[in-house]
């Protein structure tokens, strides 16, 4: 009996010590996962990103002339050139930025490749890197030649974005606007450029906006073929006399000294060095005192200026025609209507002349009556929403959003080529699809852009514009559409990515989607109220999440409010996980979300604040790839539904129920 104990002893210890082994070996393998696929795609970023010529898609607008010199320029040949362009543009910037002369050769002639070289030495003596990007060329065709071989042109108005840094300080930014004259030539199957010249930019072209946190290279001299600008580098020298027109910044003196003893002020003395922080100043900084006078052949003034809709018509009243009868024709409120035309009161008189409000108006008017969701389906949110994309079930769920008088869903497109194997003009279709079951239902959709960005750097910018023009052009005439949420919660890259690239970025796509689409809202999701300052005065709504209190909603709300000088506000993401176990003693029964969103709906009903609920159901599973593996930072992302994993309707159902339940 006491042998046969002790081998049930032994036997229970050793398949105990096999559990233990068993558990810590899953531990390490997870661990091990963990790490090695987050540098993995750390590196698989970075060897995509080393030399992607499909980010560098500059807009190329030719003009051919009505007589053509040597040939027509047929589509063929003009992609083939305009892709060579691109990729010569494309591996100039790269040269600059990475101090390298791969890939020039393939494109450049042999002279030009050692002048470019130049300029990359020229760089690192001065220990100078140069980040630029090429945005857009307006190209004039002076001659084909009848072989096929020589192409001349003149590329007006390029529009380029500089900024350069030393020791990873950014010392110099600007947005600049050249013309050259170009010449091609057609060599081994592969065209190249022989020539590449600077030319005086006799027109500016179109008039844009001015990203304030860019310097605009508005103020040009040309002398000879080199531009000269008024800003110069500060430089630091405590031994050297300053030069005439400048001082060299004793101990103790100060800007304002300075514009005192100069006769000028002290927004001048800033403007001209280049300083932003007055912090910035040190102890012996030749700093320009006077302003740049030379002779200047030519100055090109490049006008601030935001291109609006601008499409109102008019509408004569008939007999026995109303306002109210008028407003439901156009599928308006009868007060946007009389807002539009000074109208004090209802009464109308055949014959009279009304002002028809435009797209963007009537977008704006809607915006006080949103009440929605923020939407994924249940069994495939986030990445996953894309690949599994069931008409199906989302006519059944925009059902379910119906039942509950709501009339606007949100929707989240990633940023192309963040979803491995999904083409996006195939992701456009499936967003159609939805929008296409949206208006069926009367619901107006949201449509939230660059979810998850692949980066903000100069060198995304065009890939980041042909997304958004994709976008926009597919999509901008569909009726269900109500606008654009340009990014979600962009204030959560600032750390990482620095605050200034993400709003130059930002800036850079909210000028682009007013030329692309005009009469739809522009807004950015932001993250919590007091980021969502940011930009407000270029977008037409400001958008912001609140996952705090209810009783500080209203406050909040006042002072955010008042920052934007009374800009529509849209409560775009509130609520509270449902997530309470026993083994998690600090999360929230399903009584306590019900009376935490009942306190929100109450407030902004109070307030007349528009909102977006997130979200309508619970999920059963959350994709790593956005949370990543670390199971306890996400799994209260499940329970944030008025609807529970197994289809049963929460208590916080009933809040946005707009029908009383039977007693």
């Amino acid at each position: 009996m006491v042998i046969q104990k002790n081998i049930l002893y032994i036997v229970l210890t050793r398949m105990g010590y096999l559990v233990l082994i068993a558990i810590l070996l899953s531990l390490l393998a997870n661990m091990y996962t963990y790490f090695s696929h987050s540098q993995t795609a750390e590196l698989d970023v970075e060897a995509a990103q080393l030399f992607n010529l499909e980010y560098h898609t500059p807009t190329i607008n030719w003009d051919q002339p009505k007589v053509a010199n040597g040939r027509l320029l047929e589509q063929f040949d003009n992609d083939k050139i305009s892709r060579a362009y691109q990729n010569a543009w494309y591996f100039l910037n790269e040269s600059l930025r990475k101090q390298t002369s791969i890939g020039l050769n393939d494109y450049f002639a042999e002279h030009l490749v050692e002048e470019i070289e130049g300029m990359i030495k020229t760089n690192k003596q001065k220990s100078y890197i140069e980040d630029r990007v090429d945005l857009e060329h307006n190209v004039d065709l002076h001659l084909f030649s009848i072989d096929k071989q020589v192409i001349a042109f003149k590329d007006r108005n390029v529009r380029i974005k500089r900024k350069v840094s030393k020791l990873n300080q950014i010392v110099y930014e600007q947005e600049v606007f050249k013309s050259y004259e170009v010449v091609m030539t057609l060599a081994d199957g592969k065209w190249k450029v022989l020539q590449m010249k600077e030319t005086e930019n006799k027109n500016p072209g179109r008039i844009i906006r001015n990203a304030p946190r860019f310097v605009m290279d508005s103020t040009v001299t040309f002398v000879g073929q080199k531009a000269i600008n008024k800003v110069e580098e500060v430089q630091v020298n405590c031994k050297t006399k300053p030069k005439e027109g400048f001082h060299r910044i004793a101990k103790g003196e100060t800007l304002y000294r300075l514009s005192k003893k100069y006769n000028t002020s002290v927004k001048n003395l800033m403007t001209w060095n280049g300083i932003k922080n007055i912090s910035e100043i040190k102890l012996c900084s030749h700093l320009r005192v006077k302003p740049f006078v030379k002779e200047r052949k030519k100055i090109v003034l490049v006008t601030p200026k935001v291109k609006r809709a601008v499409d109102k018509k008019n509408r004569v009243v008939e007999e026995n025609e109303t306002i109210f009868s008028i407003a439901k024709e156009m599928n308006i409120d009868a007060s946007l209507l009389k807002s539009i035309n000074n109208l004090n009161s209802n009464d109308l008189k055949p014959d009279q002349v009304l002002q028809v409000p435009n797209l963007l108006d009537i977008n704006k008017e809607k915006v006080k009556n949103i009440k929605g969701i923020n939407y994924y389906p249940q069994d495939t949110p986030w990445w996953d929403f894309w690949v599994e994309f069931d008409s199906k079930i989302i006519r059944k769920d925009l059902i379910a959003i119906k039942q509950l008088k709501m009339n606007t869903v949100r929707v989240f497109v990633p940023s192309d080529g963040v979803i491995p194997g999904l083409q996006f003009n195939v992701m456009l279709d499936k967003l159609e699809t939805l929008m296409d079951e949206c208006h069926q239902l009367d619901l107006q959709v949201m449509i939230t852009m660059f979810d998850f960005p692949v980066s903000f750097d100069l060198d995304y910018y065009n890939k980041s514009e042909r997304q958004l023009e994709g976008l926009m052009n597919r999509l901008k005439n569909h009726p269900a559409l109500l606008g654009w949420d340009l990014k979600n919660e962009p204030d959560l890259d600032f750390e990482r990515h620095g605050k200034k690239k993400v709003l130059q970025w930002l800036e850079y796509l909210i000028e682009r989607a007013r030329e692309y689409d005009p009469k739809h809202l522009l807004t950015i999701g932001w993250s919590n109220p007091e980021d969502a300052v940011n930009l407000a005065d270029q977008l037409d709504l400001v958008s912001y999440h609140y996952y705090r209190d209810p009783k500080s909603l209203k406050l909040d709300m006042l002072k955010l409010k008042r920052a934007v000088k009374n800009k529509p506000l849209l409560l775009q993401e509130f609520g509270l996980p449902s997530d309470w176990k026993w083994y998690k003693p600090f999360g929230h029964s399903e009584d306590e979300q019900a009376e935490y969103l009942r306190e929100f709906k109450q407030e902004m009903e109070e307030n007349r604040l528009p909102y977006l609920l997130w979200t309508l159901y619970d999920f059963k599973n959350i994709p790593t790839q956005v949370f990543g593996y670390k199971k306890w930072t996400y799994s209260k992302q499940k329970y944030f539904g008025l609807i529970d994993k197994k289809g049963n309707k929460k208590p916080a159902y009933y809040v946005f129920f707009p029908y009383k339940l039977k007693q």
